[in-house]
C-alpha cells in the first residue's frame, strides 16, 4: 500500500488554510495531479493516445484549466459538463452521455466532440445534415456478472451481439469510420479485470474492422486507487503494455487509443480537512467532526467506500476503535466505522485522504450543509479556487411567492 502519511508540504498547506478560515475545506495537490497525468501518457508511449479527464470526477474550473494547459482532453457525460469545458478549455472533448436527447447530441457534435452512443436508438437522433466522419459505440459484454458497472442490471452500453448491426446502420448513413468504447468495471486496483476487458474490446474491434474501419478504441476509466490498507497500486505499465501488444497482434494499422481516467489522475491528490467537534460514548466510542457526509457523499452512497483518516496533531498516540460521524440528522452519516484511530481532542484537525475524485462533485446541501471551499497547491503557490458556499447561495434560486 502506498504511504498515506501527509507530506510536509501538504501538512503545512492544511495548517495555513485552517489558520485563515474555518474547516472544513478541500485541498488539491496540483503537482501530484499533473504527475499522474504524465505517468499515464508515458505508459501509452508507442501508440497515438489521449486521456479525456472525466469532468464528473473533479469539475473545479482551475483543475480543468490546469490539465488543459498540459494537453489533457475532457470526458463530458452531460450537457452542463460539455458547456463548462467548451467555455474554459481548449483540449479535445469526448462526449459519452447516456439517455441523451436529440438537442444534446446535436450540441456535442457542434462542439466538435468525439461522440459515443450509449444505445442503438441514439443512431436515429444523429443529424443527417451534420454527420461527423466517425461515431463511437459503447459496448457491454453481457457475461461479466457483477463486475459490470452497476451489476447485472446495469444501465450502460449496447450488448455485444448488436454492435455489428449498429455499425452497418452507421455505414448506411454515410459514417466512414467507427470507434468502440467499453468500461465494464470501476475502481479496479487489480489490473487483471481491466486487461481482460481491453483484450475483449480489441478482439471485437478486429471483427468490426471488416465492416467499417475502426479508428478509435476508448477503454473508458475504471482504474482505481488504493483506498484501503493492503490494496496495491494499479500496475498501469503492465496494463498498457498488454493493450499495445494486443493491438499489434490484431491490427496492421493501429487505431487511436483513449481513456477517460479521472479518479486515477486526481483521486490520490485531494484532501478534505475538518475539525473535531467532540468525543462521545454511545455506548461505542464516537468522534464527531465538522465534516458531514453531505460534503463527501461517496462514503455513504457506495457500501464498500473507505477513506483513510489522519489526525496530524496526535498521529503517534495509541489507537482505539471509533466511529467517525458528522452532524447530519441521518443515521448513515458515518465517515468511518470502528476504525482504529488515535484519540484526538476537540478542535484538532482531521484529514480525509484520497478525496480528489467523486467527492466534492457529489456534495449536496442536505440539512442545509454548505459545500466547503476548495484550494489548489501548485508549484509552491497556494490558491483558493472555489469559495465556500453560503446561505445566500442556497437561497439565490428561491422565488418569493405570496401564499394565501
Amino acid at each position: 500500500m502506498p504511504d498515506k502519511s501527509l507530506s510536509p508540504r501538504i501538512k503545512d498547506a492544511i495548517a495555513l488554510i485552517s489558520s485563515r478560515q474555518a474547516a472544513p475545506f478541500y485541498l488539491y495537490d496540483g503537482d501530484g495531479i499533473v504527475e499522474n497525468y504524465r505517468r499515464l501518457l508515458a505508459a501509452f508511449s508507442g501508440v497515438e493516445f489521449g486521456n479525456y479527464f472525466a469532468v464528473k470526477a473533479l469539475p473545479a474550473r482551475s483543475i480543468l484549466t490546469l490539465l488543459d494547459r498540459h494537453g489533457s482532453g475532457f470526458d463530458c457525460a452531460s450537457l452542463t459538463e460539455l458547456q463548462m469545458v467548451t467555455r474554459y478549455c481548449q483540449g479535445p472533448i469526448a462526449f459519452t452521455g447516456n439517455n441523451v436527447n436529440k438537442e444534446t447530441l446535436a450540441e456535442a457534435l457542434a462542439a466538435g466532440a468525439s461522440v459515443t452512443l450509449d444505445d442503438e436508438t441514439a443512431i436515429e437522433l444523429l443529424p443527417a445534415d451534420a454527420l461527423p466522419p466517425r461515431i463511437s459505440l459503447r459496448v457491454i459484454f453481457g457475461d461479466s456478472g457483477e463486475n459490470v458497472v452497476g451489476g447485472r442490471r446495469q444501465k450502460f452500453g449496447i450488448p455485444e451481439p448488436r454492435i455489428a448491426s449498429c455499425v452497418a446502420r452507421l455505414r448506411d448513413l454515410g459514417i466512414s469510420e467507427v470507434g468502440l468504447h467499453c468500461m465494464q468495471s470501476a475502481n479496479q486496483v487489480d489490473n487483471r479485470n481491466k486487461k481482460h476487458e481491453a483484450q475483449r474490446l480489441i478482439q471485437l474491434a478486429a471483427e468490426i474492422n471488416q465492416l467499417l474501419p475502426v479508428t478509435l478504441l476508448n477503454f473508458g476509466g475504471g482504474i482505481g486507487i488504493p483506498y484501503r490498507p493492503g490494496e496495491p497500486d494499479f500496475d498501469i505499465e503492465d496494463y498498457t503494455q498488454t493493450i499495445i501488444a494486443s493491438l499489434r497482434q490484431h491490427f496492421r494499422v493501429l487505431p487511436q487509443v483513449a481513456m477517460e481516467c479521472g479518479r486515477y489522475i486526481a483521486g490520490p491528490h485531494g484532501y478534505l480537512a475538518g475539525r473535531v467537534v467532540g468525543l462521545y460514548q454511545k455506548p461505542h466510542r464516537i468522534i464527531g467532526l465538522t465534516i458531514a457526509s453531505a460534503m463527501i457523499p461517496r462514503i455513504t452512497i457506495y457500501p464498500d467506500a473507505w477513506h483513510y483518516l489522519s489526525f496530524p496533531a496526535c498521529a503517534d498516540a495509541p489507537r482505539q476503535a471509533f466511529d467517525v460521524v458528522g452532524s447530519m440528522c441521518e443515521s448513515s452519516d458515518k465517515l468511518a466505522r470502528q476504525r482504529l484511530l488515535p484519540r484526538p481532542t476537540p478542535g484538532e484537525i482531521c484529514v480525509i485522504h484520497d478525496a480528489g475524485a467523486h467527492c466534492i462533485s457529489m456534495a449536496n446541501s442536505y440539512n442545509g450543509f454548505l459545500r466547503p471551499a476548495e484550494y489548489l497547491l501548485y508549484q509552491g503557490e497556494l490558491l483558493q479556487i472555489v469559495r465556500a458556499e453560503t446561505l445566500a447561495d442556497l437561497e439565490a434560486r428561491a422565488i418569493s411567492v405570496a401564499v394565501c
